[in-house]
């Protein structure tokens, strides 16, 4: 009697679901919303813990050394796949995890703070005199999708600025609109909220079109050919997971991501299309190391 207690027990401790953002964030709604619908397939209390720094870096290192009695799952995004081609510190192959699935790819928009002087993006950074030239940029933090692209986008300008990593894109969204940031790389449902609000300017998206959002903003490619971006979000498990729970956890994704509210949800956030099961995205994970060390190896210095 005492060890079936003990399995019902186990059956039933809570799955511990860790994001790498403050929150408030794009990742963090996220993870709320996969907790939510993980929760109503399991009937398994699944709770959401906010592990931010180093752009997803610290969190995904809870995950990897998560201890066997502990399951845990990670809300991780294409930022960990930047930091471990880029061999920054501490950064950790995805490969290592184990794939559930995913939650779709959102690409980013470039804003000002509304009473900034830049109109567009070659306002921005097309003007080469001195003044002008020292520019701060604001992201989420450091080898994170955001502060790559900015870097392309720097050097392809040939334009100096002083890179400012936060720990998230919360912190970082509050001095942008205070104007104490030349220029910052936001989510599409963030920069979406306070666009409306006329607190930001929009001026170029990421991805490779432009985006439904905003159908008259032009496409940082537009000015820079063949330059854009975009991240999946990723939902993984510790490998320390019973095997037991990682079948149903890959069965259950496999039904949700088949569910109209669920989906919707997603698209609520501006998550598009795929959204795959464990086996799509592990070859997603394989299909964008390769895509970002390829661009890598073209970044400045």
């Amino acid at each position: 009697m005492g060890s079936q207690a003990m399995l019902i027990e186990r059956h039933m401790r809570p799955i511990t679901l860790v994001v790498g953002y403050a929150p408030g964030g794009l990742s963090d709604r996220l993870a709320r919303v996969v907790a939510k619908y993980l929760e109503q397939e399991i009937d398994r209390p699944v709770v959401v813990k906010n592990v931010s720094g180093a752009g997803g870096v610290l969190a995904a290192n809870e995950v990897l050394y998560a201890h066997v009695e502990s399951p845990t799952l990670l809300v991780g995004d294409s930022a960990l796949i930047v930091s471990h081609v880029t061999q920054a510190p501490q950064s950790v192959d995805l490969s290592l995890l184990f794939p559930i699935g995913t939650l779709g790819s959102t690409s980013f928009v470039v804003a000002v703070a509304n009473p900034s002087k830049f109109r567009t993006l070659n306002d921005l950074l097309g003007n080469k005199t001195d003044s002008l030239k020292r520019l701060t940029v604001g992201t989420p933090g450091a080898n994170t999708v955001h502060d790559l692209t900015a870097r392309l986008m720097l050097d392809r300008a040939q334009t100096k600025a002083e890179m400012i990593h936060y720990r998230g894109g919360v912190p970082m969204l509050a001095d942008l609109l205070e104007d104490r940031l030349s220029f910052g790389l936001l989510s599409l449902v963030t920069a979406r909220e306070y666009e409306r609000s006329q607190q930001i300017r929009i001026l170029a998206v990421t991805g490779e079109r432009r985006s439904r959002l905003f159908p008259n903003t032009p496409t940082v490619s537009e000015s820079y050919s063949g330059l854009y971006s975009a991240s999946t979000a990723y939902l993984l498990a510790s490998p320390q997971m019973s095997d037991e729970l990682k079948l149903t956890l890959t069965q259950k994704w496999g039904q949700i991501i088949r569910k109209t509210d669920f989906l919707n949800e997603l698209r609520s956030l501006e998550m598009s299309a795929p959204f795959l099961d464990a086996a799509g995205a592990a070859v997603k994970i394989t299909e964008e190391k390769k895509w970002w060390t390829k661009l890598v190896k073209i970044q400045p210095h």
